[in-house]
């Protein structure tokens, strides 16, 4: 009788560890499924930014082609900067995503485009402190995204 006893305290001790494996076991994978979600949040937002800021580089070099005096097909509509109008349709549309701190770089970013176009050709002065403001922006952005998504320098160095 004792030995029967202690085989069905045994066994009730066993399966209350069983059923707390299994919940551990349970909560642990959830665990796992959340955080590769992050992980995959992260990546998506990452790459969102990089590409509203490659978009913002584009606008960037058909501006200076237009103040060179080259021709740039589809840049302007009247005072309209074609382009940066979808650029600042991304930026709006992916605010969570990128996180306020991107999100207000990029802005940023195109509102110096914008200021950029509307300098005179021949205003040097401007010109110079309007280049090195959008210059400052785009290491600022780099920082930024470097820490925001710690990408551990993966972040797109490339400032032209």
């Amino acid at each position: 009788m004792k030995r029967k006893g202690e085989n069905l305290a045994t066994k009730e001790d066993f399966t209350n560890l069983l059923e707390q494996t299994k919940e551990t076991t349970t909560v642990t994978e959830r665990i796992k499924e959340h955080i590769a979600a992050q992980s995959k949040l992260k990546a998506k937002g990452q790459d969102v930014a990089r590409q509203i800021y490659a978009n913002l580089l584009d606008v960037s070099t058909d501006l200076n082609r237009l103040k060179s005096g080259l021709e740039v097909s589809g840049l302007m509509n009247g005072h309209d900067i074609v382009p940066l109008t979808e650029v600042f349709k991304q930026i709006e549309a992916n605010k969570n995503l990128v996180g306020s701190e991107l999100y207000s770089i990029l802005r940023d970013l195109g509102n110096n485009l914008i200021e950029f176009a509307n300098v005179a050709h021949d205003d040097k002065q401007t010109l110079a402190t309007v280049t090195e403001k959008y210059l400052e922006l785009q290491q600022k952005f780099n920082r930024q995204l470097i820490k925001s998504f710690e990408s551990d320098g993966l972040a797109n160095e490339d400032n032209s």
